[in-house]
């Protein structure tokens, strides 16, 4: 056995593997589980979106773990927006001068103001690409 080695070769110029290229319908079992999961995963945010009033504004959080976190996430963003560097703490009864300083905020509170985009949407677009909720 000395002299000889062991391993994959290729068998064409196109194939893509040891195995060949995958055939387009073979993404199709794949791509229906896909579909299936992400529906199934949005059900509770369709209800709870079409269960608001009119007076009320659903903010994409389900659970009562996040909705205090990304109720400050928005204001610092939206501190940002409006221009400011150091935010000023406006989940305290007390009058408080701006000391805080975030940068992630900050950077997306003025992506959001520099393009028009909603907080929300940013908020979102940054947690999707960077794997944070």
């Amino acid at each position: 056995m000395t002299g000889q080695t062991t391993g994959v070769t290729r068998t064409g110029v196109g194939s893509s593997g040891p195995y060949g290229r995958v055939r387009t319908r073979e993404w199709m079992f794949p791509l229906l589980v896909a579909v299936t999961l992400l529906t199934i995963v949005w059900m509770p945010y369709r209800v709870a979106f079409r269960k608001m009033s009119s007076s009320e504004q659903f903010m994409g959080v389900i659970g009562r773990e996040g909705i205090d976190d990304n109720n400050v996430y928005l204001a610092l963003m939206r501190q940002a927006a409006e221009g400011k560097v150091l935010f000023t703490n406006n989940f305290t009864p007390e009058p408080n001068r701006p000391a805080l300083f975030n940068f992630i905020y900050l950077a997306l509170g003025r992506l959001a103001g520099a393009t028009g985009w909603s907080l929300d949407f940013v908020h979102r677009l940054f947690g999707g690409l960077s794997g944070w909720r």
